[in-house]
């Protein structure tokens, strides 16, 4: 069953109960189906249905939700662009994307032509005519920049979406109708977690305008009783690291964690059963062009790792996960190292409107991967005896130095280690007599008393003289992109000035 049809269920059933809670108030899921069926209505009287495209300039909240339902219903596809992004950024994603339409607030900044249209009034009171669309049409664009800082859309399918919303509501099942904290803007796919939960699994959304600090995540989980959560590991990094939040905050409703978006440090992990030997909590691994997540691994007090971080576990049901060497050639047997390759149904339907990477994703030099919905993430991975894979490094992120091939992923996750450091971020830059100084850049927990001689002398004892930075910085955030992640690009101009 799609999720479109499954959200039709969630409305009809649980039509008296919260459904989105935001600062103004509480919205009931009749509410948001009212709202919902209103801006497909008044979609369709524009024109607006199969194949064409909306883009949805709103900021974070009940009406953004309407909007994606509504898009949804309409048989149209949506690309989520909170208010709040670069308008430089947006405007790269515009030329793209070339949406039949745009729906803003009056103060949005419009781009000159006539597709924009105020939410306020796509109101309808005629009924609808909803048409299940097929499984091979886009459900949403979601840009995501990658490692160029150039936005790449990325086109999921109904079907892609469907299989991701079948895995989450088996596996989170005991979460349903239980609250849950919207952390991710819509704009970055790790929020589409939050929403498949909404809709297909009736969890009231608390959703937060803006980029909430951690006291206001906190305290939203507090007031509203949250009991499930979706973030980047970070979050979790800063907050066990604050002991005067944790002593003011209970969050006694608390039932599950789910990490995902970026490498999950064992540091992190050990805080986390510290702090609630009772949770249940998830390592989920997956490109953005893998619909969300593709690998999960569910994590105990006892799950410990052999590597910096916690294992990306094993593939969803109906997903494969294969490793290739630097010749395409499938790396049977364990443990093993090399490239993550996935394929199955919830691999992305193409790049928007770009062939050259789309080909560049899935092709594999390989017969045993032609055919099928393929899609070499980058990754390089090792899988041990049982199955597990583990995340290693990028196959972008080896660079040379003095002659010796140095991952900058490892020399993050081995800096997360260290119990002060909440954030790390390594960059290389040219340097001709040893190809390539490494600078690494922290963020260290409030009140840790922790040194760049602290971090120093632990990288010291944890990695070879090759893999030391030259040199070590304290940052109090990094840069990140669109998608919440580092944004390397600005990280290295900023080392390079520094330099």
């Amino acid at each position: 069953m799609l999720l479109i049809e499954r959200y039709k269920h969630t409305a009809s059933q649980l039509a008296e109960e919260p459904a989105v809670i935001t600062v103004e108030g509480v919205h009931t899921f009749g509410q948001l189906n009212e709202r919902a069926i209103s801006v497909a209505s008044s979609l369709a009287k524009r024109g607006i249905g199969q194949g064409d495209r909306v883009a949805i300039r709103l900021p974070r909240g009940f009406r953004f939700v309407a909007c994606m339902i509504g898009v949804m219903l309409s048989g149209a596809s949506y690309t989520p662009l909170d208010a709040h992004l670069p308008i430089p950024y947006v405007e790269k994603v515009f030329k793209q994307l070339s949406p039949h339409l745009t729906i803003i607030e009056p103060d949005t900044k419009i781009f000159g032509d006539d597709k924009e249209v105020l939410f306020d009034d796509l109101a309808s009171n005629e009924s609808l005519q909803f048409t299940a669309p097929k499984k091979d049409t886009p459900a949403y664009t979601i840009f995501t920049s990658g490692s160029t800082g150039e936005p790449k859309g990325v086109v999921i399918s109904h079907g892609a979406l469907a299989c991701f919303t079948d895995w989450c509501t088996t596996e989170f099942s005991p979460y349903a109708r239980l609250p849950l904290l919207n952390v991710a803007n819509f704009s970055f796919d790790q929020s589409v977690l939050d929403i498949v939960m909404l809709m297909a699994a009736g969890c009231p959304m608390v959703c937060l305008s803006g980029t909430p600090t951690i006291m206001e995540l906190v305290g939203a989980m507090e007031q509203y009783e949250v009991a499930f959560i979706s973030t980047v590991p970070s979050t979790f990094s800063i907050l066990l690291s604050a002991p005067a939040l944790l002593r003011r905050f209970s969050l006694e409703h608390l039932r599950c964690v789910v990490l995902g978006g970026a490498a999950f440090p064992e540091a992190t992990r050990k805080q986390l059963f510290s702090w609630k030997p009772e949770l249940d909590v998830y390592n989920l691994y997956g490109p953005t062009e893998a619909t969300v997540y593709c690998l999960s691994q569910k994590v105990t007090a006892d799950t410990s790792s052999p590597f910096p971080t916690v294992a990306l576990g094993a593939p969803f049901p109906g997903m494969q996960a294969y490793l290739v060497n630097e010749g395409d050639q499938i790396i049977n047997g364990s443990p093993a190292d090399g490239e993550l390759v996935i394929k199955g149904e919830q691999v992305m339907t193409k790049y928007f409107n770009d062939t050259k990477k789309t080909c560049a994703a899935f092709t594999i030099n390989t017969p045993e991967l032609k055919g099928g919905k393929v899609y070499r993430t980058g990754d390089i991975v090792h899988r041990d005896d049982s199955g597990t894979y583990y995340f290693t490094g990028r196959r972008d992120d080896l660079i040379k130095t003095s002659g010796y091939r140095v991952s900058l992923a490892t020399l993050e996750q081995t800096a997360l280690q260290h119990s002060a450091v909440a954030e790390a971020g390594a960059v290389a830059i040219a340097e001709p007599t040893i190809e390539n100084r490494l600078v690494l850049s922290v963020v260290l927990t409030p009140q840790s008393g922790t040194t760049i001689k602290d971090i120093d002398l632990h990288l010291k004892k944890a990695l070879p003289a090759y893999m030391q930075p030259g040199e070590i910085h304290t940052l109090d955030s990094l840069p990140k992109n669109t998608s919440g992640k580092i944004d390397r690009a600005a990280l290295k101009r900023m080392m390079t000035t520094k330099g």
